[in-house]
C-alpha cells in the first residue's frame, strides 16, 4: 500500500507561526480545527468549506482569524483546505480554560482524524 506523508501542527493561540514549517512541508490537503464564533451550540462542530460565502473573516482569538490563514495557504501553494469550526462556549477575551463541550468535541475530532489517518498511511 502506499503511504500518505501526514504531519500534524497544533498552532494553539498562534497557528500564524507556522506558517513556515507548513509552507515547506507543501500539504496536498490541509484541514485546520478551530473554535469560531457561529452562534451555534457550544462544542457543536460543522464542516465549513472556506471559500463559501458562509465563512467570512470571523471573530477568533489569534492574530490571524482561521479564513486569511486559509486564504494565504492556498496562495502560497496548490492544496485543498478544509476547515472544522467548534462553537466555543465563550467568546470573552482573556484566558480561559476551554469548556467540557469544547473539550469533547475535539476530542471526538481528533479520534477521527486519527483512524482516518490509519487508513491513509496502512
Amino acid at each position: 500500500a502506499r503511504r500518505v506523508p501526514l504531519k500534524i501542527f497544533i498552532g494553539g493561540t498562534a497557528p500564524e507561526n507556522l506558517t513556515g514549517v507548513i509552507k515547506k512541508f507543501k500539504p496536498s490537503d490541509i484541514l485546520i480545527v478551530d473554535a469560531l464564533e457561529m452562534n451555534r451550540k457550544p462544542g457543536e462542530a460543522i464542516l465549513i468549506d472556506p471559500a463559501g460565502q458562509g465563512f467570512g473573516v470571523t471573530f477568533s482569538t489569534h492574530t490571524m482569524p482561521a479564513k486569511i490563514l486559509a486564504d494565504y495557504f492556498l496562495k502560497s501553494f496548490k492544496c485543498r483546505i478544509t476547515m472544522i469550526g467548534i462553537q466555543p462556549k465563550s467568546i470573552e477575551f482573556g484566558f480561559r480554560p476551554a469548556s467540557k463541550s469544547v473539550v469533547s468535541s475535539a476530542r471526538n475530532i481528533a479520534r477521527t482524524i486519527l483512524k482516518a489517518a490509519k487508513g491513509l498511511t496502512n
